[in-house]
Parts: structure tokens; sequence; C-alpha cells
């Protein structure tokens, strides 16, 4: 795939985000999964006592172009964007972005706001994360040294992983490939002999990957493949087999291409041994995504591309690799509306994120070896470093049967408790950044258990043993990331002569404590603040960190943001923390399922501004620093 950054830079720009709109305006998309669904019996095996190997963390990878203009502001990382980078775990990053490598001079940036080298470092540091840099071969050797040393001497980054090329059997020929490579190796080697050089090849083109395999088999320290399993939709590729009008080919195509990568890892494998037996080299998945080229978000951000992504690290996991790089962190929109990344221009995941937080957090660190007799289902199975927790992952690839599962454990013998986090949703959702994960307790598990796996859905199970100290009380901020609303915002609703994107309502989900949502200043109107969950979901506490509190509010819950009911009000709060600047849990006495929630806010405090301890800037404001929803 071909990821050259001029594509993107001649595309029209997206707006990120309307100034106000009324609640009244939002519309729901109920495709879900289906409504006929049909529930069949299975089994898993677990077995602890198998440990397969253990996970390299550098397959939780991505690639950070240094196209990405809105990162670093200042030299200082989005807070947002890192907060979301961490809890995913991200412990490979891959620069300066594809082919876009073919055109960068690491010392002469395109643009001052680029990603330079230094931030790229930093970011790494931040994320104690590894680092792939690829090169431009149309510069000199002397530069990439010059580059070498820059960061590995100068900023004392240790990077071992360099390539030379990225693709080049899309842009070289073969035999100038190889003079290329024999050409920068040495040079590179000479800067710092303890880099990792890395060719990029393709199974697909056996006769070029064999000649560079066997004629540059010395220069080589890892072999790295892409795998973009389909094309993109016939409105991108006349030729191609998809329509969106037929979304189920395309789904079933790509949740079924996993396999495809075992066998060309394998036959990739098979090469080398064949031309370097005695040599010992790394194997790694350079870039990977749904689609080659044109995304659309049908393509690559419903909730089956979440599947396939779950699929994809599982694979990794269990396979001898030792890095891989989705592709990638965030690109402005193509003229096919879709999106190449993990996050949108707003910073905000699409679904492709979540798989990587159920691996950080709701994972092991060790395989084991697990099987199941249903065909539809992908299972991976791990321990914590300490034994004493069992991790498993089940993907549901079909899209429309349930099944009820038994689970059995083998020699593991569970505490009693457990938990699932689960990955579902609507198959196409309005919004590409509505998808979010939530979580069921589990009660009276034994060494079998039976456990329904729904259509379409990634489950995690964690369940600890008797000695595990595993606390599974935790539970995800369903409003975390999702899309919020206002009925107005301060500094943008007070002028016709200006706007600003300091109050937007989003920033009261973005986790951010130190971001905030105001309505407008200077009046004491009556104003709502609402979240879209992007789903129905089940809930039964909400937590609102103020800056500048309502003294009497309700709260209101509906599934189509035209009917609304009320569920609670500021006499059911109980205080985490006492004003100024007070934060209110309240405890719902049942669960409720919804869609949107909304607060509505009718009383001040006495005074406002420094007077009451909060913001001066934005005075007579509601405000909120974050605002949660979750299920207790």
């Amino acid at each position: 795939m071909l990821k050259n950054y001029k594509r993107f830079l001649s595309l029209t720009s997206v707006f990120l985000l309307m100034l106000t709109f009324p609640a009244s305006s939002l519309a729901i998309n109920n495709t879900n999964k289906t409504v006929n669904e049909k529930t069949i019996n299975g089994t898993i095996n677990i077995y602890p006592d198998k440990i397969t190997n253990k996970i390299n963390s550098k397959i939780f990878g991505i690639h950070v172009p240094a196209w990405n203009e809105t990162i670093f502001n200042n030299k200082t990382i989005n807070k947002r964007m890192l907060n979301n980078l961490k809890e995913a775990g991200i412990n490979y990053i891959v620069y300066p972005g594809g082919n876009f490598g073919y055109d960068f001079i690491w010392n002469k940036p395109n643009s001052p706001n680029e990603m330079n080298t230094d931030e790229l470092v930093d970011l790494s540091r931040q994320l104690n994360a590894s680092i792939k840099i690829s090169l431009n071969p149309n510069a000199s050797p002397e530069l990439a040294a010059e580059w070498i040393n820059y960061v590995n001497k100068k900023l004392k980054a240790n990077v071992k992983y360099w390539e030379v090329a990225d693709e080049p059997y899309l842009t070289m020929k073969v035999d100038d490939f190889i003079n290329k490579m024999k050409e920068f190796v040495p040079i590179m080697k000479k800067a710092d002999p303890n880099i990792k050089i890395i060719a990029n090849v393709s199974v697909s083109n056996e006769n070029y990957t064999k000649k560079v395999i066997k004629e540059l088999g010395n220069y080589i320290d890892v072999y790295s493949i892409h795998y973009f399993p389909l094309s993109p939709s016939k409105k991108i590729n006349p030729s191609s087999p998809y329509e969106e009008n037929n979304k189920e080919l395309f789904y079933n195509d790509l949740l079924n291409s996993t396999q495809q990568l075992d066998e060309q890892l394998n036959t990739l494998k098979k090469w080398v041994r064949e031309a370097n037996s005695n040599k010992k080299v790394e194997y790694q998945i350079g870039s990977f995504a749904p689609v080659w080229w044109g995304p659309e978000d049908w393509t690559t951000n419903s909730l089956p591309d979440g599947l396939w992504t779950a699929d994809m690290l599982g694979t990794f996991a269990k396979e001898d690799i030792t890095g891989a790089a989705f592709w990638a962190l965030m690109n402005p929109y193509p003229p096919a509306k879709g999106d190449f990344g993990m996050f949108s221009p707003e910073m905000k995941p699409y679904v492709s994120y979540y798989p990587y937080v159920l691996f950080n957090k709701h994972f092991g660190k060790e395989m084991i070896e697990s099987n199941t007799d249903i065909k539809d289902i992908s299972v991976y199975s791990s321990l914590s470093e300490d034994h004493k927790n069992l991790y498993i992952m089940v993907i549901n690839k079909s899209p429309d049967k349930n099944y009820q599962v038994n689970f059995n454990l083998n020699k593991f013998i569970p505490r009693g408790d457990a938990d699932a986090w689960i990955l579902d949703g609507p198959v196409i959702v309005d919004n590409p950044t509505n998808y979010g994960l939530r979580r069921e307790a589990l009660s009276n598990i034994n060494s079998s258990f039976i456990y329904d796996i729904k259509p379409y859905s990634v489950v995690s199970i964690e369940i600890p043993n008797k000695y595990s100290k595993l606390n599974i009380a935790d539970t995800p901020n369903l409003a975390l990331n999702k899309s919020a609303e206002a009925s107005s915002i301060a500094l943008n609703t007070d002028s016709k002569y200006y706007i600003t994107y300091d109050y937007v309502p989003d920033k009261a989900l973005d986790g951010d404590l130190t971001t905030r949502w105001a309505s407008k200043i200077f009046t004491k109107d009556n104003e709502w603040f609402g979240a879209d969950l992007g789903s129905i979901q089940k809930f039964s506490q909400i937590k609102i960190n103020w800056e500048y509190w309502a003294t009497k509010y309700d709260i209101e819950i509906s599934n189509d943001g035209v009917k609304w009911d009320k569920i609670a009000d500021q006499n059911q709060v109980v205080k985490e923390k006492i004003g100024p600047q007070p934060i209110d849990v309240i405890n719902l006495n049942n669960p409720v399922d919804a869609r949107y929630i909304r607060i509505n806010m009718y009383g001040r405090p006495e005074s406002s501004g420094s007077k009451a301890s909060c913001s001066q800037w934005t005075p007579d404001a509601y405000s909120i620093w974050e605002f949660g929803v979750y299920l207790k």
C-alpha cells in the first residue's frame, strides 16, 4: 500500500466541531447486529499448565507519521492523545510514516509544525516505547548515518530498528534495492554497530523477495511484511468485489483473513531458512490495516474492524514476531470520507483502539494453549506473570450467532469472582468514535462454567485464582472519549467576532482534568450539558467533577435524543469532594439503560469567578472538568 503523505496534504479540510446544537437534533442509528440471533452450544478448553511463549510488547505498535502537526504544540504532546496511547499500551512507534520517508529529510522538515526527531524521542520516553525509523533511500547513506548518530549518540535514545526503505518492492527494481542496501548498511553499521537492519519484503512477490533473501541475507537482521488483506470498495476501486450495500461480504472476508497472515509468515520463514539456515533473524509486521487504500468508515471504522484488530493482535501474540505497527495514528480524512487511523483528527479513538486497551489492561503476559470447537470463534488465553490470574480473549466473528460456551479451565482453580470486558455494539454507528468498552461482573466461576458470547463481539474474561489479589471492581467510564453537546460554550456563544475551542463540550469527556467545558459567560441562564454514549448502555452511577457548579440540577436520559426521562437530581448527591469545585456522585437505586444522558442546570452559587474560588476567566459559566457514567 502506498502511503505517500502527498495524498493527504491535498485533501479537503475537516470541520472538527460544531459550536452548539440542540439535543433534539441527535440522530440514532439502530443498525445493530441482528434481531434474529441463534444460540448455539460450544466449548473452549484452556490449558494453564501449557505455557507457549511470552508476549513481546512491541507487537502493540503504531505508525506515528511526521505529518501529524497537531500532536505536539510548543514541544508539548497533546495530553488527551498521550493518555489514550498509554491506556492502549503502545510500546512500539514507527516513524516518519510509510512512503513519506522517501521525501523526508530528517534535519530539514517540510513544515515547522511537523513532528520532529526530538519530539519522537520525547514521545517514546513518555510511553516507554521502542522506536523504528524508516530512512529516505533517495538521500545519501551519510545522511542516514548522521541521523543514527543524532538519535543514538546525542539524544541517547538507543533506537535499534532501522529500515532502509518502506515497500521497496513497489518503488524499486529488485537489483536497485539490493544495491541500495549494500550502499547504506555498511555506513549505517559503522555509525552504530548495534542497530538492527530491517528489510521490508512481500510474500506475494516471490521472485523479488527470494532474491533479496539470497543476496542480502548477511545484511538483514529483521524481515518485515505488510498486511492489508482486502481491496477497498467498488467506489474506490471499480474492480473490487465489495460494495456498501453488501457489507456482509466484506466483513466475512476480513474476519477470515487472519489465517492468511499465518500462511504468509510461515512461507517467509521457510524461504529464509532455505537461504540462510544458520543466521538468527527476527520477523515483524511492518504495517497492517483492513484495506490497502481508500478507507471508508464502513470498511475501516466499523465494529467488525475492531474484531479483526483484536484477532490480529492475538495472532501476533502467539506468533514468533518481535514487532507490529497499526497503520496509523491519525490522518486527515481522504476523499472516501474514512480514515486510516486509530484516532480521529479530534484525537478521539476509533474502534481499532479498544482491542489494544483490552490486551494492555485485561490480558496477561504469557500465552498458554487453548482451543475451541466453534468455527466462528477465535480464542487466545494467557496468564499474569505470577500465574495467579487467567485471561481468556474470545472473538465471535459471526454476525448472528450467540454462542453459549462451556469453558473448561482444567488445572486452574478460580477464586469465584471474575469479570468480562466487552467490545460490542452496532455494526455501523452514526459517529465512528462512538464505540467503547463495557464490563460485566461474573460470579460463581468454577473450573468449568458457562458464559454467552454475543454475535460480533470481543470479550476478555479475567479470572483470579484463590491466591490472587487482583481487584476486578474497576469499571469503565462509559462517557470517556464520546461525543458531548451543550446549550452554550464560553467565548463562542458570547461574540460574533471569534470562536475558540478551549471550552467545547468534548473537553469534559476527554479524560484530562486540566480541560473543561464551560457555558456562556456573564449570564445566569439555565444551561444543559449532554453526552452521547454511542449506543444504549447500562449504568448506575454518574460522577460530575465541577469547576463552577450548579446548586440545583437534574439528570435526564433518552434513547432517541427526543423523549427525555428524569432519573435523579441534586438531592441524591454524595459528595466525593466538597466545594468549591465539588465532585458530585449520584448512585441510582437501579441500573438504567440509555444512549443519551444530560444534566439540566438551574441554580448557581451566590458568587462566581475568584470569589467562588473558580476561574475568573469564565465568570458565571457552569463548568465541568470531567463527566463520568459508570455501571457499579
